[in-house]
């Protein structure tokens, strides 16, 4: 996904319910939004969406997510060895953004470098309720925003666990 350009996901814009969604070795790169979602926009509730070894870079978002904007009511997600890097976002997440409600997400072995966000979270702004986020063996590095270079989370009742990560 390569040069694209929408309002909802330069690269991909997935609205969904109940659908189980899987991504493998993709990349998006030099994508556009003019809203949210550079890369990739998911809108969901109920589902499910794995993405493993894949690639978000030089995308940009006119507003959130960057590199991706997921916003999702029961989503779970799953992000395995993916790498982000040089994505912007003009408010948060030059990353990834999340917007989520009473659902989980897991991050292992990704890499978020040189994103930039002019707010929230270079690498990743997290804005969520009720959630349990895990992130193993994940680099951020040269991530720029004006709070949370790396990682931004402003959350209600979130069980959050960081385990070999850099910062």
């Amino acid at each position: 996904f390569t040069d694209n350009s929408a309002i909802f996901g330069g690269g991909i814009s997935a609205y969904s319910d109940n659908v189980d969604m899987t991504i493998t070795s993709c990349t998006f790169k030099d994508n556009t939004a003019t809203l949210h979602g550079g890369g990739m926009h998911v809108y969901s509730g109920h589902d499910s969406m794995t993405i493993t070894s894949s690639t978000f870079s030089g995308n940009t978002a006119a507003d959130y997510g960057g590199g991706m904007y997921i916003y999702g009511e029961n989503l779970r997600m799953t992000l395995t060895a993916c790498n982000f890097s040089v994505n912007t976002a003009a408010n948060d997440g030059g990353g990834i953004s999340v917007y989520t409600g009473n659902d989980g997400m897991t991050f292992t072995s990704c890499t978020f470098s040189e994103n930039t966000a002019n707010d929230d979270g270079g690498g990743i702004a997290v804005y969520s309720g009720n959630d349990g986020m895990t992130l193993t063996s994940c680099t951020f590095s040269d991530n720029i925003a004006a709070y949370g270079g790396g990682l931004f989370v402003s959350t209600v009742n979130i069980l959050m666990m960081l385990t070999s990560c850099s910062f």
